[in-house]
């Protein structure tokens, strides 16, 4: 069985959710890639073998009523490839240069043929950094051509006299640029062209999740998407662990040096992190205060404020309410004090809220308003909180972006395959402070990434 498409079009592999290629193997061939050579035979100087009839081996269906011209010719014809460039060196450079693997001897799409249908080994990590570093998010080829694009007069996606090879390229590795692409990383309000085309490689990439559980999320690989996207700062909420030695030891962050850990006193519960490649100015747990409200929020972990030069960061995990609405006094309490914690520091520098905020503000922000009304996450003195919080002068900058935006959620339940149906809510948040939303580049949902209850989000900032 062959993987799926998301909605955005690209194709969704469980296993490494960060690859999205949006080009099957059928398609790039049939779209005309590769001179029509890919699949000629050759002499492998790894194999030390012959090769030939390497298509065979895949489906039929990939090559039904296909020319033969488009994947056997002995003879690169760039009138094949759909924007009839030539592009791409010679079998015997990426030989030389160490990138062709025995098991492969044709090259990355041979593995990506392979890969889709099913096949897993243990190259299949190095083969997916380098689609990466090519058609990421902060893929070379694919930046070069949206900033070609951008820098354009015309700013026309299909046009298609605009860096033709780069796009050749790009679907070599099964990728197309789409429209998507250029609204992840196209210039917000009031934001010029010029503004946004540097700030593509010149960027804060924030990332938060809800990891539902560190140990757990580990087990499920959650952590890879990390490796991948490379965030300068990352935000964790639910950490559910107070070994601090355990946390310690977590290997995956060798490269963020400043590292965060607020554990809740209570063992499996809640907790939050603060994950960072540049060390804070200063760093502070919880809510100021010694009263027993504020001693026990700052017992179980859910709140850390950390200054740097020009903003505050904060990660904040709020209490749920619970089924039958018995914690809701308790969340007031929180509401109420989270709110003036962020004034206060609102008036000292602006401030980025990334966390978990367990409410869903408006209608559009779940699946089912109606039958939802007074439950926990969308009772009405909760989404009036939002409101109040929102009118201290704070933006959410999905929802400033993507206003009318349906169907992307953060969090499905476990129950009824509540998320292969895309049955969920909106609870996790970016929220700035409004004088600074001209430097809001996007603000991502990752609703493809597995790991965890909640997915990943992430905010572009300049």
């Amino acid at each position: 069985m062959f993987p799926k498409r998301h909605l955005n079009g690209y194709i969704i592999f469980k296993d490494f959710p960060y690859f999205k290629p949006n080009l099957t193997p059928e398609e790039v061939l049939r779209n005309g890639s590769f001179g029509g050579t890919y699949f000629r035979p050759i002499y492998s100087s790894i194999t030390k073998q012959y090769e030939t009839k390497a298509w065979s081996e895949f489906p039929d269906k990939w090559f039904r009523d296909l020319p033969e011209k488009y994947y056997n010719s002995k003879i690169y014809d760039k009138n094949i490839n759909k924007y009839k460039v030539k592009c791409g060196t010679s079998l015997e450079l990426w030989e030389q240069k160490g990138w062709i693997h025995e098991q492969d001897p044709y090259g990355w799409f041979q593995w990506y043929c392979r890969f889709y249908c099913g096949r897993r080994t243990d190259d299949d990590e190095r083969q997916i950094k380098r689609w990466m570093n090519c058609t990421g998010y902060k893929g070379r080829w694919k930046l070069y051509l949206i900033n070609k694009i951008l820098s354009s007069k015309n700013k026309q996606l299909n046009d298609f006299t605009i860096s033709p090879t780069v796009r050749q390229s790009l679907q070599h590795w099964g990728y197309c640029l789409k429209e998507f692409d250029l609204k992840k990383l196209s210039p917000t309000k009031n934001i010029s062209n010029e503004f946004q085309i540097k700030s593509l490689t010149n960027f804060l990439k924030i990332i938060s999740w809800n990891i539902n559980g560190i140990k757990s999320w580990i087990k499920h690989k959650g952590n890879e998407f990390f490796k991948i996207e490379n965030p300068d700062l990352i935000a964790l909420q639910e950490i559910r662990c107070d070994d601090k030695f355990t946390l310690d030891k977590v290997n995956f962050f060798d490269d963020y040096p400043y590292k965060f850990w607020n554990p809740a006193k209570k063992k499996g519960y809640s907790g939050t992190a603060l994950i960072s490649k540049k060390n804070p100015i200063n760093v502070f747990w919880g809510f100021n205060g010694s009263d027993e409200v504020v001693e026990n929020f700052n017992s179980e972990g859910r709140l850390i404020t950390a200054e740097f030069e020009k903003y505050f960061i904060i990660v904040a995990y709020v209490p749920y309410s619970g089924i039958d609405l018995n914690n809701l006094s308790k969340r007031m309490n929180w509401d109420i004090l989270f709110s003036n914690h962020l004034k206060i520091l609102d008036k000292i520098k602006p401030v980025i809220v990334c966390g978990d905020l367990n409410v869903a503000h408006r209608e559009i922000d779940l699946s089912n308003p109606k039958s939802n009304k007074n439950k926990a996450g969308f009772t009405p003195i909760e989404r009036e909180n939002f409101d109040f919080l929102l009118n201290k002068g704070f933006i959410d900058t999905f929802r400033y972006l993507y206003p009318k935006t349906k169907n992307i959620f953060t969090f499905w339940s476990h129950f009824a395959e509540s998320r292969k149906r895309n049955i969920g809510w909106r609870l996790d948040y970016f929220l700035i402070s409004k004088r600074i939303v001209k430097n809001v580049i996007n603000s991502i949902i990752f609703d493809a990434i597995f790991g965890s209850d909640h997915c990943p989000i992430s905010l572009i900032y300049k």
